[in-house]
Formats: C-alpha cells, sequence, structure tokens
C-alpha cells in the first residue's frame, strides 16, 4: 500500500519538507497520482528513513518461541500455508461449481434457440398458406357479382 506524503511524514517521524525535498531531489523514488498527490512506497521510506527503536521497527530477527521445530518453519510461515491451501481448496469448489453453472446455462440457452427458430418456421410456414384476400369465389358469383 502507498503512503500519502502526510502518512509517510508522520509513520517514519520526519518533516513534510525533510520529506518534500528528499522526493523532489530524487533521493526517494515515487511517483505521483491523477491528482498530482505523491504515493510512496513503504520500501523507499525504510530504505532513506530507517525506523529505529524496539516500538517504531519489527525485529527482523526470528524469534526462537516463533518456530515450529518440526520442520524449521515460523509459525506464521506454517498458518499462511494453510490458510493458502484452504483458499485453494475454496478456489476449485467454486471453479467446479461455476463451471457447472454455464455449462447449464449454455445448454438452456440452445434449447430456447431451438424452440425459437421452430416456431419462426411455424409462424412464417403458416402465413405462406393463408389466402391474401379472402376465400376465392366461382366463375359465376364473379361474373354476376
Amino acid at each position: 500500500m502507498k503512503l500519502s506524503l502526510n502518512k509517510a511524514a508522520r509513520h517514519y517521524k520526519v518533516s513534510k519538507s525533510t520529506l518534500s525535498e528528499a522526493l523532489n531531489s530524487g533521493r526517494i523514488s515515487a511517483a505521483k497520482d491523477d491528482r498530482g498527490r505523491w504515493e510512496i512506497d513503504p520500501s523507499e521510506m525504510d530504505r532513506v528513513f530507517p525506523l529505529s527503536g524496539p516500538n517504531e521497527q519489527e525485529d527482523r530477527t526470528p524469534n526462537p518461541a516463533n518456530f515450529n521445530h518440526a520442520n524449521g518453519l515460523p509459525s506464521d510461515v506454517q498458518a499462511l500455508r494453510k490458510e493458502i491451501a484452504l483458499l485453494q481448496e475454496q478456489h476449485e469448489r467454486e471453479r467446479v461449481y461455476f463451471t457447472d453453472q454455464i455449462s447449464d446455462l449454455r445448454s438452456r440457452l440452445d434449447a430456447e434457440s431451438e424452440d425459437r427458430r421452430k416456431l419462426t418456421a411455424l409462424l412464417t410456414h403458416e402465413q405462406a398458406q393463408k389466402p391474401q384476400d379472402g376465400p376465392r369465389k366461382g366463375l359465376w358469383s364473379r361474373l354476376v357479382g
């Protein structure tokens, strides 16, 4: 998630003018959005203005209490892997469900199209067989009137 100039200045405890100077000088790379506001990547801020102190920056060293000793992975990594597996299963179930739905809708549409073709053929056939000027009169009624 990109940070605005104000949020970046507040979070990294630098003045907006210092941050603005760093942006304008190119010391920090950032882009402007469609409204002309800075969008700063937090990794750029970490590179130029690293946070210090235990409360402001996560300890990047692994915590031994946070490890599962069975496979040597941090427990949060294991939890994320479980969540990924669950999401993949859910995705597969939804893919199958929607594939079935699409197949059903396609077959219904094909049936409706076939019914429409049959009805159109019937209607055009009936109109072709209909007499245009009413019942035909015999010769005598046409002569006498």
